[in-house]
Order: C-alpha cells, then sequence, then structure tokens
C-alpha cells in the first residue's frame, strides 16, 4: 500500500519495516516482558486488490509473525481491520459516492423507493433530507417501463485524502476528479464509447426488468461550412463508437429500445449560446439555411441499412 502524502511529505512507503524485521521486533517485545502484542492485517497486502486473489507472501507474514509471537510466549491480538483500504476499492468508494449524487439519488427513490445510503450520509452532514416526508417515496415508486439514459462522457474520480470537497458535488470531500487522457469534443468533454457501453449493463443489472432508451448521445465540434458541406468526421467517429457501444451492451444482455442523437438542428446551448454546434444538421443562424453536414448524411445510411455501415 502506498502512503499518502501529508502535509511534511511523508508516506508510508517506509515506515517502519516491521515485514522485514519482525523477528527482531518480537525479540524486542520479549526483552520488555510483554506478554500481547496487538497488530493489523493489512488488507492491501493480503488482497491488493481488495477481492478475488489471495497474496500468499502476505499471509505468510502473517503466519511467520503469530508463530514467531507464539514462540515467545505473547499473544497475539489481531485487528481485521484498520483504516487501510486497497487502493482499488478506494478508487470505488470514491465512485459509489459520486455515483450516488449523479445517478442514483433520482434512480433509486423511483425505482427502490429508497434514497442511496451514501446519498442519506451526505445529506446527513447538510442538513438532512427535511423536505423529504412520510408517504413520498411511496409516491415516487411506481413501475416505470423504460429508463431515459442522457451519456456524453464518463464522470472518472479516485479517491484523494485531504481533497477540498467540489462545490457543485456536496458530499465529494477527499475526492478528485480526474482527467482522461483521450480524444475530446469542443466542449472538452472526453470521448469514451465503452463508457456508455458500462452504464448500459449497470443499469441492466442494477434495475432488472425496465427497458433503456439513450435519449441523448452526440457531441459538439467546430464545424465549418466549405463548398456547401460540412466534413464533421470527429461527430461522424463519435456517434459510430457510440453506436457500437450500444450494440456490445444489447450483447450482453442489457434490454436497450431506442437510441436518439442529439441533436438533429444546431441551437441555442445554454451557457454557451450558439457557439457550440451539436447538430447533425447546421443551421446558418443569420439565414436560417439547413444543411446536412456529413454526419447526417452517414446517419441516414446508417438508418437505411439498419446497422452499421463497415459491419
Amino acid at each position: 500500500m502506498i502512503g499518502n502524502a501529508g502535509e511534511r511529505g511523508d508516506t508510508g512507503d517506509v515506515a517502519c519495516e516491521h515485514y522485514f524485521h519482525y523477528a527482531d521486533d518480537v525479540r524486542l517485545m520479549s526483552g520488555l516482558g510483554l506478554g500481547a502484542y496487538r497488530f493489523s492485517v493489512a488488507w492491501p497486502r493480503v488482497q491488493p486488490d481488495g477481492t478475488g486473489r489471495i497474496n500468499p507472501r502476505g499471509l505468510d507474514f502473517y503466519s511467520r509473525l503469530v508463530d514467531r509471537l507464539l514462540e515467545a510466549g505473547i499473544t497475539p491480538y489481531a485487528t481485521l481491520y484498520h483504516w487501510d483500504l486497497p487502493q482499488a476499492l478506494e478508487d470505488a468508494e470514491a465512485v459509489r459516492r459520486i455515483d450516488a449524487l449523479l445517478t442514483r439519488q433520482f434512480l433509486d427513490p423511483a425505482l427502490r423507493g429508497e434514497y442511496p445510503a451514501e446519498l442519506l450520509a451526505i445529506a446527513e452532514r447538510n442538513g438532512g433530507l427535511a423536505d423529504i416526508r412520510d408517504g413520498d417515496l411511496g409516491t415516487v415508486n411506481q413501475p416505470i417501463e423504460t429508463i431515459g439514459i442522457n451519456y456524453y462522457n464518463p464522470c472518472v474520480v479516485e479517491s484523494g485524502p485531504g481533497e477540498a470537497a467540489d462545490a457543485a458535488w456536496p458530499g465529494s470531500e477527499d475526492v478528485r476528479f480526474r482527467t482522461v487522457d483521450v480524444p475530446v469534443t469542443a466542449m472538452g468533454w472526453p470521448i469514451v464509447p465503452n463508457g456508455l457501453s458500462r452504464l448500459l449493463l449497470r443499469l441492466a443489472d442494477d434495475y432488472p426488468g425496465v427497458g433503456l432508451v439513450v435519449t441523448e448521445n452526440g457531441a459538439a465540434f467546430d464545424d465549418v461550412v466549405e463548398d456547401g458541406r460540412v466534413h464533421d468526421a470527429g461527430r461522424t467517429g463519435y456517434l459510430d463508437g457510440h453506436l457500437r457501444a450500444v450494440h456490445a451492451a444489447i450483447a450482453e444482455g442489457a434490454d436497450v429500445r431506442g437510441y436518439l442523437v442529439w441533436s438533429l438542428l444546431d441551437n441555442f446551448e445554454w451557457a454557451e449560446g450558439y457557439r457550440r454546434r451539436f447538430g447533425i444538421v447546421h443551421v446558418d443562424f443569420a439565414t436560417q439555411r439547413r444543411l446536412l453536414k456529413d454526419s447526417a448524411l452517414w446517419y441516414r445510411e446508417v438508418i437505411k441499412r439498419n446497422g452499421l455501415l463497415g459491419d
């Protein structure tokens, strides 16, 4: 386990190296006349990924330590968990918390009749859910046929001990929002098609029996009209990749019932105004002239074939 660097720049990378010096340390205990020794079993040492495979070297260390303690007449007091999570489960706690804020605070009440435990803990620290009254969850939790999903890019987070909370994400203290080293859209949003596959499969697993419809998926690029055409290869590639991601999710069992591109026309994009264009149809806002971009021509062929080009 790699320790967190504190204010002094210290880490737990070396510390007292009990792993290598345990025999000498037991002799030291014996010399002090100690009758018991309390130690913690480091989860990352025994199970580095948090689940799955066991690290035999980690288990062997604790076996040797206990044997040496018993030989010295010292009673071992083992603590099974002493705050040292494997980093994979930390990269997991941060994800669960932000996922509760981003997704499950809306879906769990409607589909399960309850709020996520992580959300309730955050709400408790920030004044509670005073506006939720008895009977509200029963009203919200009604049978529905489909979930609408808007997906543009993933939200990537990791454990960030000491990180200040992001004002846009109450309860995000100790969470670091990461950038991803992939191509981005004109909005600066990372292009990660398999994030859509993972989301669809996750939702299918979490809320079985409810159909899924991708109600928004698209990208803004800096479109230029040249000789009466808009060659928006970036957008075509984005849509192709994400449609393939939908197909991959369906192949693995997700009940996806529809897919809608955002958007048909370039339009007013809220705080971005007219400078960000998501449409597959170009709009000259001065003349209101419509022009099919290359992505629209490509999409027309996909619809006509009812399949992706090149398949």
